[in-house]
């Protein structure tokens, strides 16, 4: 009879071991869970930024590309040939042709 008693305290402790250790699994496991949504929210809303940033320097480039762009215009270089050199385009009696 006493032996039967041992084997049942047995089974019990080893039953709550059990439950204990699944126990301690299960909060470890939903501890991970946690740090994993987190960490992905954060790099998610890290890369929103870096898009964002890669928007904004798409549309400055544009910007500098039409700049520059303008900047070379030939009315734009005429202009300033006009002003800032006092150059003028020349009368068709003006102009002189130069055979080879």
């Amino acid at each position: 009879m006493f032996g039967e008693n041992d084997m049942s305290i047995k089974k019990q402790l080893i039953s709550v071991t059990t439950i204990a250790g699944l126990l301690i699994v299960v909060v470890t496991s939903a501890i991970a869970v946690i740090d994993s949504v987190h960490t992905t929210r954060q790099l998610f809303a890290e890369l929103q930024q870096l898009r964002h940033g890669a928007d904004d320097s798409r549309v400055q480039w544009g910007k500098l590309l039409l700049e520059q762009s303008s900047y070379a215009a030939y009315s734009r270089i005429e202009q300033l040939a006009n002003q800032k050199l006092l150059m003028k385009t020349p009368a068709t009696s003006e102009v002189v042709m130069v055979e080879q």
